[in-house]
């Protein structure tokens, strides 16, 4: 928001005739047109997750698993890495531990339902973070500018 604002400021007294700016400069019109222009970026904002696949003990399971990913996901949402310092989430078939510090999710069988389910919810949980990611930011600076 703060980002749009300059613009807002810049563009009004650089572009604008003076009875354009004159008009325009007054806070709230200026605090309406911010808020709607920063309304529409987060409208067509898109998270995006990525998620590294370690599967060694079935042939089939990587493309099973993201034919069933793209099945229930978009695929410019959810997309499957091969870069495993790109991803968000690791999904493995082996209980070996990372060094990485990432999110790992085990998937014991590819027909588990209780385990798809979960790791729906995961995935779920990780793209509404990315989403909100500088809501929450934002948030977090005027908490702190208020203290």
């Amino acid at each position: 928001m703060i980002e749009i604002k300059k613009f807002y400021d810049h563009f009004s007294k650089k572009v604008l005739h003076n009875q354009h700016y004159e008009l325009l400069k007054h806070t709230l019109l200026r605090d309406y047109f911010c808020s709607l222009i920063y309304t529409l970026l987060q409208i067509v904002k898109t998270p995006r997750i990525f998620i590294y696949l370690q599967i060694t003990k079935d042939f089939t399971g990587k493309f099973f698993i993201t034919e069933q990913l793209s099945t229930i996901f978009n695929a410019e949402t959810v997309v499957i890495t091969e870069d495993v310092r790109k991803a968000h989430l690791i999904i493995s078939d082996t209980l070996e531990l990372s060094t990485n510090c990432k999110s790992i999710f085990f998937l014991s069988s590819l027909k588990n339902q209780h385990q798809w389910y979960e790791l729906i919810q995961i995935i779920q949980q990780l793209l509404l973070e990315e989403l909100f990611v500088e809501e929450t930011s934002e948030e977090k600076n005027e908490n702190n500018w208020l203290r």
